[in-house]
């Protein structure tokens, strides 16, 4: 799995499996943004169409809202990038990809403060929130361990890196129990 670009919750956990933990940790050191969903509705439509079939743009902005879900974004500096802040943005050149329409080409920036991550806004359009709050350009807020961000409509939580491994361990150990329990059945 070690060629493949790991992107869901999932994928991390089964390459738990398959490493190790102390394999685990060397490999993925960085804290991470996990996805927790999108802001907004997935159809402007009234409530009573809601037993209504969804249309192709509905469906698609559902399909959005999945690729959010328990995504897994290592806050890291990009291969062959200059050192300074890790940037976030839906341009390939940021450090952190996020490609939603609703976050700026470079919307954020991590940065560190002692040993705490900080955040950025950088003048984003839709804006950088901590934990409800919304950052004025070029504000910076330290970040703790299950802070909540959202940029643009893209909502996640901030997880250091041994908060992401211990999560990811108990997601591993219980899909080896569901695994065990079915070859058991």
């Amino acid at each position: 799995m070690s060629a493949k670009q790991l992107k869901y919750l999932r994928q991390y956990a089964d390459e738990l499996g398959e490493l190790g933990v102390a394999a685990f940790c060397v490999k993925h050191r960085a804290a991470v943004l996990l996805g927790t969903g999108m802001r907004g509705r997935v159809s402007d439509r009234p409530p009573s169409w809601s037993r209504r079939t969804l249309g192709a743009e509905e469906m698609a902005a559902l399909e959005r809202f999945r690729s959010v879900l328990d995504r897994v974004w290592p806050i890291r500096k990009a291969a062959g990038t200059e050192l300074g802040s890790i940037t976030l943005g839906q341009s390939m050149e940021a450090d952190v990809v996020v490609t939603e329409y609703t976050v700026s080409t470079k919307h954020c920036a991590f940065g560190f403060e002692g040993y705490s991550m900080t955040v950025t806004d950088l003048g984003s359009l839709n804006g950088t929130h901590v934990n409800g709050v919304r950052l004025t350009p070029q504000e910076s807020v330290v970040l703790r361990d299950g802070d909540e961000l959202r940029f643009g409509r893209v909502m996640c939580r901030y997880m250091s890196a041994a908060s992401f491994v211990a999560m990811t361990e108990v997601l591993a150990a219980a899909a080896a129990v569901a695994a065990a329990d079915a070859a058991a059945a």
